[in-house]
């Protein structure tokens, strides 16, 4: 596969982004009980508040994964990471490494200090990467059902420059 390239979402990105979370989490959803959260979201409206970062190849329609991310209302000096999923036939070949690196530089032009996110403790492969992407895990429990293991990323200075 060629290089993934990465822009801002558009509306019209919607229902494929729809489709990449469900063949992504969807396999979660027997061991979680439920459909994992990111199954369920507006991906119009994340896009229309310029939440949404996808990942194309060569043409612009093949879009290959996608990333939400927005100030964490929590944490003033963080940006939060809420989503990152990548089609399974296109895991394994660093897309959602680059869409978390988006982020990062994203939060680094904001003059964010952090980057926040969590995923359900069901998804092993994304509490393995996480901390070799530079997280530390700082809390686990129970949210609106879902058992989450959030993780947090000090930025440096020279990040994203």
């Amino acid at each position: 596969m060629t290089a993934a390239v990465i822009r801002s979402g558009r509306l019209s990105d919607a229902p494929r982004l729809r489709a990449i979370a469900a063949a992504a989490f969807g396999p979660f959803t027997a061991q979680i009980g439920r459909a994992p959260a990111p199954m369920s979201m507006d991906f119009e409206a994340a896009i229309a508040a310029g939440h949404a970062l996808v990942a194309h190849g060569e043409s612009e329609g093949a879009l290959f994964g996608y990333a939400i991310c927005y100030r964490d209302s929590d944490r003033p000096s963080a940006l939060h990471i809420n989503s990152v999923a990548v089609d399974p036939a296109a895991q394994g070949g660093g897309i959602g490494r680059g869409l978390i690196a988006a982020c990062e530089e994203m939060a680094h032009a904001g003059g964010f200090r952090l980057v926040t996110l969590y995923t359900n403790e069901a998804m092993t492969g994304a509490l393995a990467l996480y901390p070799r992407l530079g997280y530390r895990e700082i809390h686990r429990g129970l949210e609106l059902g879902f058992r989450r293991v959030y993780f947090e990323k000090t930025l440096r200075a020279e990040e994203g420059a």
